[in-house]
Formats: C-alpha cells, structure tokens, sequence
C-alpha cells in the first residue's frame, strides 16, 4: 500500500482539533431547545428542502437556489457544468462525515479485500475514485493528480493543498449524538413547517 504521509499527519492533527470541537458539540446538547428556537427561527429563510441530490442540483444550476449544505461532489458536479460555484465553511465551523474502506473480521476472502483496498488506495484507484461516473469528490491520496485531466484537478482543487487545508481548518468529524433520535425529531418537525 501507498505511504501517505501527508494524510497520515492531516488524521493526526484532526483527532486533536476534534477534541476541542466536540467539547462544543457535547455543549450543544445542554443547549438543545435554545438551538430549536433558533433553527425554527430561520425557517422563513428556506425556500426549499429539496428531496433528493439532483433536485438540489437543479436548484443550484438554475438558481432557484443559491445556498446548500452539501457534500463537495455537488459543487464539482456543477462547476463541471460551467456554473460559478465555490464551498465555504462558515467561521462558526463546519461538520463532516467520513466514508472509509474496512475488512471485516473473518472475512471470506481477506487476500481479495486487501487487494482492493491496496487499489482504490493507490494514485490510480484514487484517482477512478475522484472522478466517478456517479460522484466526484477529493481524495486523501495526493498522488491521485497524476491520473486526473487538469481541469478535474482545479475542480476538485487538488492541485491546491493550502486550499484544502484552509477548507478543513475549521471542520470536525460529525459524532451521532448520544439522543441522535431527539435531533431527528426537531429536523423532521422543522422540515414540516411551512
């Protein structure tokens, strides 16, 4: 398997930043009705919650929608469409989640699974990876650039490392919150409000 050593001091230094920002997740959670109030404020604020990624797509391409939160492949997929497009994280921060590769005890076939964890790890694996078909999206593996055209590098912003960093400054990984279900509750009351 490919050393990434950039990806491996990036994961170090998250851990640590996540410790403080899950210090202010676990506050949140003390403050649950004061950030109901406030979210249900804000709800004349929302023209839509679209159903699905392409609807929120769509919206964005014709600009019947011009905020999303959202994962990076939404705003690649629309600047390969040409459209003026940039991500941002508010100063307030942001929340991430993390898609991973793993082997499963007692696998089946573990010779099989290594092997291909080892590919879509490698530069090209990463790069097939970045640019697929149904998504496209930034991966760890830097080297990935070499196997992608120079416009999906400047989509994706791969060729800018400061860039990505800046993005990530300011990011936790999202926890599920011990009352995950509480959470789920006023989403789905906010959503039902017109």
């Amino acid at each position: 398997m490919e050393e990434n050593k950039f990806l491996k001091q990036r994961v170090k230094e998250l851990e640590g930043n996540d410790k403080d920002k899950n210090q202010r997740i676990e506050a949140l959670s003390f403050q649950f009705e004061q950030i109901k109030n406030k979210l249900f404020e804000l709800r004349p604020q929302v023209a839509a919650i679209q159903p699905t990624p392409n609807d929120t797509i769509t919206a964005m391409a014709n600009e019947s929608g011009w905020l999303s939160f959202g994962g990076e492949w939404q705003q690649a997929l629309l600047k390969e469409q040409g459209n003026p497009i940039e991500v941002r994280v508010p100063k307030e921060g942001g929340v991430s989640w993390t898609e991973g590769l793993v082997m499963l005890k007692g696998s089946k076939n573990p010779d099989a699974a290594k092997a291909y964890i080892q590919y879509v790890t490698s530069a090209k694996g990463a790069a097939q990876l970045a640019w697929a078909e149904a998504f496209h999206a930034t991966v760890p593996n830097q080297r990935a650039v070499d196997y992608l055209q120079p416009d999906q590098v400047q989509i994706l912003r791969m060729g800018d490392s400061a860039a990505v960093e800046a993005l990530l400054a300011n990011i936790a990984t999202r926890k599920i919150p011990p009352d995950e279900k509480a959470w789920q509750d006023i989403w789905n009351e906010f959503k039902s409000l017109s």
